[in-house]
Formats: C-alpha cells, structure tokens, sequence
C-alpha cells in the first residue's frame, strides 16, 4: 500500500501539527509541571500541586494545597489540572508521532482533543476556585498583609491545551 496516498494530511501541513503539537505539549508541561501559578510576594509560590514558601533565604519548604484555605473542591481541582495536563502532553506527543510517520491519527487526535479540554475544565476551576490569600493564625506575625498575583503558569497551561485542541482538530477535520 501506498503511504503517500494514505497521508491524511499534506507534507507542509503535517509539519505544522508537529512543530503546533511539540510547541504545545513543552508549554503545557512547564505550566503544570514547573510553573508558578500565584505568587504572594517573594515568598509564596502556588502551583497545582502544592506550594513552596521561602520566608527565609535558605530556608524554603513545601506544602500541600490545605493551607491556604481553598477547600476540598480547589485541592482536587489542582491534582486534576496536574494529571489531565500530563495526560494531555502524552497525547499530544503521541500524536505529534502519528501525524510524523504518515498516519492517519484520528483516535490519538480524538484522544487529543477530549484530554485537552478535560484539561481546560479542571484549570478553570482551579483558577476560578483560588481562594486568595491570608496567613494562617500564628504566621501572620511580622508579615506584610499578603497579595497574591497571577503568574505565568495558567497562560502556558492555556497556550498548551489551545495549540492541543488546534493539533487535533486540523486532524480530524474532513479531506476533500
């Protein structure tokens, strides 16, 4: 059998979907895996999965997500922003090989876009449920009122799922 007839995408396009994919699969892995999401200050860090606080230079710890206040929904949402971004990522290269090789990948697009918003929903609502931030009794001693800002972990985490969801989608588009 013949696999340029078989391509399901033209060779200008399917280096689009890989280069679209690998771009999208590094910004979502770095926005779940090593990017802030907020920041109080110089001395909170709020990811997915926990929290790193540095109140002083040597001396940094890391903590679950139960101290800030957010609620059983909010730390849920956080492991599952974690597990649906990683998920997404595997999909993602996993694709990014399908379309590589001259394959159709239309169940690994499928897959694709369904784990892509799955991913955008649980970062919705980690995002949405953030509870802000005040010391817990007993640390608020000597600190400045706290002002938790956004940083760049949700925008990569959205560029991510977005160029996932794009890959995908050019995929399973119908061919004349």
């Amino acid at each position: 059998m013949n696999r340029a007839k078989n391509a399901h995408v033209s060779g200008k396009l399917r280096w689009v979907i890989v280069a679209l994919v690998l771009a999208g699969a590094t910004c979502l892995a770095i926005g779940v895996g090593a990017s802030t999401w907020w920041k109080v200050g110089d001395v909170v860090e709020v990811r997915p999965t926990g929290t790193q606080s540095c109140f002083e230079a040597d001396a940094c710890m890391s903590g679950d997500l139960g101290w800030l206040g957010g609620g059983e929904l909010w730390r849920r949402a956080g492991f599952a922003t974690w597990t649906a971004g990683m998920i997404t990522v595997l999909a993602m290269v996993a694709l990014g090989g399908a379309v590589a090789a001259k394959r159709r990948g239309t169940t690994l697009a499928g897959m694709t876009l369904v784990s892509a918003m799955t991913a955008a929903v649980a970062g919705a609502v980690f995002v949405w449920r953030f509870p802000g931030m005040s010391w817990p009794q007993g640390m608020a001693e000597g600190l400045p009122e706290p002002d938790a800002s956004m940083a760049a972990g949700p925008l990569l985490y959205l560029a991510g799922a977005g160029a996932a969801a794009i890959a995908a989608m050019i995929v399973l588009r119908p061919r004349a």
